[in-house]
């Protein structure tokens, strides 16, 4: 099993190689392959002292049932697997189901049921999406590959300055997307004004021909993930639209505006 059974005359129980979270499992698992209602499906469990996960599978151990009378149960007989490799398989091949492969940050599909998390929750913060600006236009002049190091630079830097339980996705070729929970629109705004205005002043005293901006929308989170991500997608082209390098807030509606004041 992968760790070591203490000497002794009669083995241990079971149950002392069991985490105790998972005993009630495992006891109930054994109960009913004594009643002779043991199935075919595996019960997992974590191994006491953090040995590692593994999977259990009891059988009854009876006499043959004759005519009339039920055969007689002398025990169960178990079989257990470890299942350390294929959980951190699983795992793995989630994070990279949930990761963007070039950013390292997590993907689209994760941002979306991470904002809906949000929306369900009535989380009272805000969402921003930042877009590089001109990205195909250094992806045509440059190369693809310099287009990718913006990108990835502009990450890092996102992952510099945003606030430590903000949340920092890639959603798009050139668009990230960041989840501020319980964030003001003025405590946000300031954060991502922030952003946007340090990428331009650094990419400007990098030297060199390339000066690298990004323009950002930013809205409230609201009662539905599309309400939600329509404002911000809004918020985003008005940046675009009124020069970019900058940030554009969502036109809050009045009874928002009161709320805010």
């Amino acid at each position: 099993l992968g760790f070591t059974v203490p000497e002794m005359l009669v083995g241990p129980h079971l149950l002392d190689l069991v985490d105790p979270a998972f005993r009630p499992g495992v006891r109930r698992a054994h109960a009913a392959a004594l009643g002779g209602n043991g199935r075919d499906d595996w019960t997992s469990f974590r191994a006491a002292a953090g040995h590692g996960w593994y999977q259990l599978r009891l059988d009854c151990i009876a006499d043959r049932p004759m005519s009339g009378r039920k055969g007689r149960t002398h025990g169960a007989l178990g079989v257990i697997r470890c299942i350390d490799e294929r959980r951190d398989f699983e795992q793995r091949l989630f994070a990279a189901e949930m990761t963007d492969p070039l950013t390292r940050l997590t993907n689209r599909r994760a941002f979306v049921a991470m904002l809906d998390h949000l929306v369900e929750a009535r989380d009272p913060g805000c969402v921003a999406l930042f877009s590089v600006d001109h990205l195909k236009a250094i992806n045509l002049k440059y190369g693809q590959a310099t287009g990718d190091e913006v990108l990835v630079v502009f990450a890092d830097l996102l992952r510099a300055m945003m606030r430590r339980d903000d949340i920092i996705s890639r959603i798009g070729g050139d668009c990230l997307a960041v989840l501020l929970p319980g964030a003001t629109p003025d405590e946000a705004g300031g954060v991502c004004g922030a952003v946007v205005q340090t990428l331009s002043e650094v990419s400007r005293a990098g030297g060199g021909g390339l000066h690298i901006t990004a323009s950002a929308g930013l809205a409230r989170i609201g009662s539905s993930l599309d309400d939600t991500l329509g404002r911000a997608e809004l918020a985003l082209f008005d940046a675009r639209a009124t020069g970019r390098n900058r940030l554009a807030v969502e036109r809050l509606p009045t009874a928002w505006q009161a709320r805010a004041a």
